[in-house]
């Protein structure tokens, strides 16, 4: 057994669970952090962002809903024509992006 299935494996889990402490850490500093509110406070209610890597099962979803930042997706019967998704096309971009090692 070569050690490539277990390295994309041990990328696509990191890649995971980066999506996962960037979405709580946007969503708990758009709560407590003075700077980020006014940046986020312009943009419309309903917003819904996906962070999401191609062949990857699950992605990143936050909305804005009640003046507040949620992660996870928006409440069943919630309309929204405001919709920002942005796909990764390859899991190793992805890996250098969420992991800051672009360069």
């Amino acid at each position: 057994m070569t050690l490539d299935p277990l390295l994309a494996t041990g990328r696509r889990l990191w890649i995971g669970s980066l999506l996962w402490v960037i979405g709580r850490t946007l969503c708990r500093a758009a709560r407590v952090d003075e700077a980020v509110r006014r940046e986020l406070a312009p943009l419309p209610e309903g917003l819904r962002i996906r962070l999401e890597v191609h062949g990857l099962p699950h992605g990143l979803t936050l909305h804005k809903r009640a003046g507040r930042w949620r992660c996870g997706p928006a409440p069943r019967g919630a309309t929204s024509p405001h919709l920002l998704r942005v796909c990764f096309k390859h899991p190793a971009i992805a890996f250098r992006a969420l992991s800051f090692r672009l360069g």
